[in-house]
């Protein structure tokens, strides 16, 4: 009975027993999976246009379906040097080490296996202008707006008519949705968004 114990080498949770009574066990086959939940790594997958703005110790932010209202904090660890290709997709792999909670509570039960979303801040900036990454044209390496000009004039319905004038911008800074304006806009101008490919320079909107 005793050579049929099995010792775990190192402390954890068992997660996972491969077979089942019955069943008869090979050489250098696995039995059990035994994991520390106390401190675990979320895998992010990044897609190579953005891996380049991380590096190792920006801080994260992390949400998962099966913590239902909980945000996670953690630091990225380490990131893959490859890029791998996930569907139509081209990724790099980032891991995350999960260090507490966002509200510094007492960190929940984690689950191995489960899905999660990530918020890397890799560049804060403040009190900067912004538009939505739809209201922009980019060719090369020049990017522009089209940004409405009051007309002084209305429609039928007593709507403002403006004409769409197109204005070159400077970039800096962005996320999922917004972009940093450098230069070539003020704040308060109105920029359009949308089907920007059928918009042209005087178009009454």
């Amino acid at each position: 009975i005793r050579k049929c114990t099995v010792v775990s080498p190192v402390a954890g949770t068992v997660t996972m027993v491969r077979p089942s009574v019955g069943d008869l066990a090979a050489a250098s086959s696995p039995l059990a999976r035994v994991e520390s939940l106390d401190d675990m790594l979320a895998e992010i997958q990044i897609d190579e246009v953005d891996v380049g703005k991380i590096r190792e110790g920006l801080a994260v932010e992390v949400t998962s379906d099966s913590l239902i209202g909980t945000t996670l904090t953690g630091v990225v660890e380490s990131i893959a040097p490859t890029i791998s290709t996930v569907g139509a997709t081209r990724v790099s792999l980032v891991e995350v080490r999960i260090t507490g909670t966002a509200d510094g509570a007492s960190r929940p039960e984690l689950r191995a296996g489960a899905s999660c979303s990530a918020r890397i801040s890799a560049n804060v900036r403040e009190d900067v202008l912004v538009v939505p990454i739809s209201a922009i044209v980019t060719e090369g390496s020049l990017s522009t707006v089209f940004v409405l000009e009051p007309t002084g004039a209305a429609n039928r319905a007593g709507a403002e008519v403006f004409s769409l004038s197109r204005r070159e911008i400077r970039t800096g800074t962005s996320d999922v949705t917004d972009v940093e304006i450098l230069s070539g806009l003020a704040e308060g101008d109105l920029a359009a968004t949308g089907s920007l490919k059928l918009l042209r320079d005087g178009i009454l909107v």
